[in-house]
């Protein structure tokens, strides 16, 4: 062999290596308001980890980035982007990057607010037989693999997030249909990517919808049957074992009573990418909050469940008590992560949960209706 040919071999090799997609692991978002996110840098607590949160180099392809890629920590800092949505507005995705910040991943977000899944005659659908959203959706998700491919990335998606279900859970007769059709969106959401490319079946969360009284007392017509929906996220999840479903009832702050604020929407993300780490190829097998105390429903009457992690001993002790400090109730439980707490008999009002473990004492407070 000449020195050419070695010449144009080693060439070659170096161009193929050079050029080579890297392999990128990409999050789709879909569904609704909360999918979108309305979380603005302004709003978070002085406190918060996502105000550091700027040098990721993690890209999203979205309704608000005009067919480009951008840069998620500078565009949810108002940094770069020039769109027809507001800059700074950021949703899960927040949450999921700042978990990743080590590594390279994408995004791929399609959410728009006040839509729906089982076919409300007054509102736009997301149901596959209509071809409102999900015909503009599947264009969009093969214009946005194209983007990344376009940016010399390999993308493959491996978890479709969807965010969904409040605009359904106003009528009880709505579960029923919401339950087919999200049958049908997973089905045919995962042929769609089989036919771009895709490798293998993504994993998919299914984010639950709160069930406290903020829902169900919305001025804006309430969504009392939230716990329908539930129940037809969890069908469909039982039935598919990559499916996830979200079914943990997490206090998270609210903006307006509907919509999630910029906190809840950064911990929210966290929350989500515990169950399955897309950018690991990793299922979760702890709780994401094994450090807090859950209660809920909150504000309740009757009852409140209090719930903790399994990291904590066999043993606990919950202490109910009013704001002076007055000890209602007071029990040992044994191996349990979770407990009902009579409220029967006590006047409305605020009132404090203690939780003590071999490893400290948390504290929560709840209100009584």
């Amino acid at each position: 062999m000449n020195k050419t040919s070695i010449f144009i071999i080693l060439f070659l090799a170096i161009s193929n290596f050079i050029n080579a997609q890297k392999n990128l692991p990409i999050y789709i978002l879909i569904g609704q308001s909360n999918a979108a996110g309305n979380g603005s840098v302004s709003d978070l607590s002085p406190d918060s980890e996502l105000l550091n949160h700027l040098e990721t180099n993690h890209f999203i392809y979205s309704l608000c980035t005009e067919n480009s890629l951008d840069d998620i920590a500078l565009l949810q800092h108002g940094v770069n982007g020039t769109n027809s949505c507001n800059n700074d507005k950021f949703g899960v995705e927040s949450g999921i990057s700042f978990l990743n910040r080590d590594k390279e991943i994408g995004f791929i977000k399609y959410a728009i607010g006040g839509r729906t899944l089982a076919q409300r005659p007054d509102r736009t659908d997301w149901n596959t037989a209509s071809e409102e959203i999900f015909s503009d959706f599947v264009l969009f998700l093969e214009r946005g693999l194209a983007r990344y491919r376009d940016a010399n990335f390999a993308p493959e998606v491996c978890t479709v997030i969807w965010i969904q279900g409040e605009s359904d859970a106003q009528r009880d007769t709505f579960a029923q249909p919401y339950l087919e059709n999200l049958n049908l969106l997973v089905e045919s959401t995962n042929n769609y990517l089989m036919d771009f490319g895709a490798s293998d079946t993504p994993k998919w969360i299914f984010g639950g919808l709160q069930t406290d009284s903020l829902w169900v007392l919305n001025p804006n017509g309430g969504y009392e049957y939230a716990d329908s929906i539930n129940h037809a996220l969890k069908t469909v999840a039982d039935t598919m074992d990559y499916i996830f479903h979200d079914t943990r009832h997490f206090d998270y702050s609210y903006l307006d009573r509907v919509h999630y604020s910029a906190d809840a929407l950064f911990l929210y993300g966290q929350d989500l990418n515990v169950y399955y780490n897309c950018a690991d190829d990793e299922v979760a097998v702890s709780n994401p909050r094994a450090s807090q105390i859950i209660c809920f429903p909150n504000p309740g009457q009757g009852f409140v469940t209090v719930e903790w992690g399994l990291a904590y001993g066999p043993e606990v002790e919950i202490i109910l008590q009013s704001m002076d400090g007055k000890i209602i109730r007071r029990q040992i439980f044994f191996n349990p992560a979770n407990q009902q707490i009579t409220l029967k008999n006590l006047l409305p009002g605020v009132y404090v949960v203690t939780l003590i473990t071999d490893q400290g004492r948390l504290t929560k407070k709840i209100v009584i209706l």
